[in-house]
């Protein structure tokens, strides 16, 4: 077989979709294509895997798929995942400063699941979104509501739209992936296997499942386990979640319900619930003094950049706090100056008075002690 990828097949009896390492001898088996009959070639020396009967056969999928083809078997492993109801964790590179685009070795919740099945859920290939302003490739769906979203990409990512949560899988990464670890659970005999899968989508910045938890002061501000709803949705039950061994919570739980946490990797309602304010590391200073967004680190606030009250200048708001809206330059420039609005046609003026030029705020400004300041004031407030 020159083709690696371990695509599936349908079993004709279910119409159910089996993996090579999951199908069975003596099962019959059609192509996820073409629909022709597929022999399951198992043995001890290759990899288990689907082939065609004939050799005429001009159905290419399981030698040379197209990305067409490969998108499709990934919809269809997804899905199967999902109706088995899997258990199926997306992990990223975290983008939280402390552990920037690191592996996934800083994921505190390792042991809980992503997708949190839930009674009468549905698993829906092709999902069209109110209006067809966009089609999912895989949903859960639930009384009509759309519970989870997956994407699989083959060529280009998927533009934004989809709401949220909403994850996407690379197609050829994740069919390998998946098979491998079929591979390895079936050796393990495992009963409560968790699937690890990476999400490739890139139009958002996340931080992992407990980053917060292991390097965050203000978590010690989030209550402990206590009997009631979660504390950010305020409607479910909370499925209590240890934050790993750092003794943050008196009972090592949070009164968060697992759906808000996981949500929180993009919605960042703890931080804006328990964080006490910014502290200015939302932006990053320059060779050239000036501030711009620090696209790495996370603000729950909304932070903008905000004028000095005595100079063009831009500031983070905590930096113009410290000084009564000043910024720290300008802050010990005042004690002892204070600024001029002069116009340009009279700077003469200006200068006859007293006046001097800041050449860094472009600004005119006069000593305080200057005995003709008063003058200056009536003229150039």
């Amino acid at each position: 077989m020159s083709n690696a990828l371990p695509l599936g097949a349908i079993d004709t009896e279910s119409n159910m979709y089996f993996t090579p390492t999951e199908a069975l001898k003596g099962k019959t088996y059609k192509c996820n294509d073409c629909g022709n009959r597929v022999i399951l070639r198992k043995g001890e020396l290759r990899k288990p895997h689907f082939a065609h009967y004939a050799q005429t056969n001009t159905c290419s999928y399981y030698d040379h798929p197209s990305e067409s083809q490969i998108h499709k078997d990934a919809k269809e492993l997804m899905k199967k995942l999902l109706t088995d109801k899997a258990k199926l964790q997306f992990v990223w590179p975290c983008d939280y400063p402390p552990c920037y685009k690191t592996p996934s070795d800083c994921y505190a919740f390792s042991e809980v699941p992503t997708i949190v099945y839930k009674e009468g859920d549905e698993v829906v290939l092709e999902y069209r979104g109110p209006e067809n302003k966009w089609i999912a490739d895989v949903a859960v769906v639930n009384s009509g509501e759309v519970r989870y979203i997956i994407e699989i990409k083959h060529t280009h990512g998927t533009n934004l739209g989809r709401p949220e949560p909403w994850f996407e899988v690379d197609a050829t990464s994740f069919i390998q992936d998946i098979n491998a670890q079929i591979e390895d659970k079936n050796e393990a005999q495992a009963d409560d296997w968790m699937f690890g899968t990476i999400c490739v989508r890139q139009n958002i910045h996340r931080y992992c499942y407990g980053s917060f938890c292991y390097k965050e002061f203000w978590v010690d501000k989030i209550p402990a386990y206590a009997k009631g709803p979660c504390l950010l949705c305020g409607t479910r039950e909370f499925d209590p979640v240890t934050d790993g061994s750092t003794d943050k919570f008196k009972t090592g739980e949070i009164s968060i319900c697992t759906d808000c946490l996981f949500k929180d990797s993009y919605e960042k309602k703890i931080p804006a619930a328990y964080k006490p304010r910014c502290d200015g590391a939302c932006f990053i200073q320059g060779d050239d003094s000036l501030y711009t967004q620090d696209r790495r680190r996370y603000c729950t606030q909304g932070c903008t950049l905000i004028k000095c009250s005595n100079c063009p200048g831009l500031f983070p708001q905590i930096f113009l706090d410290c000084h009564g809206g000043s910024c720290s330059q300008c802050a010990v420039f005042t004690h002892s100056f204070i600024y001029l609005n002069v116009p340009f046609a009279k700077k003469e003026e200006a200068k006859t008075l007293g006046a001097k030029w800041d050449i860094t705020k472009k600004r005119w400004y006069m000593d305080k002690d200057n005995k003709q300041l008063p003058i200056a004031l009536t003229k150039f407030k």
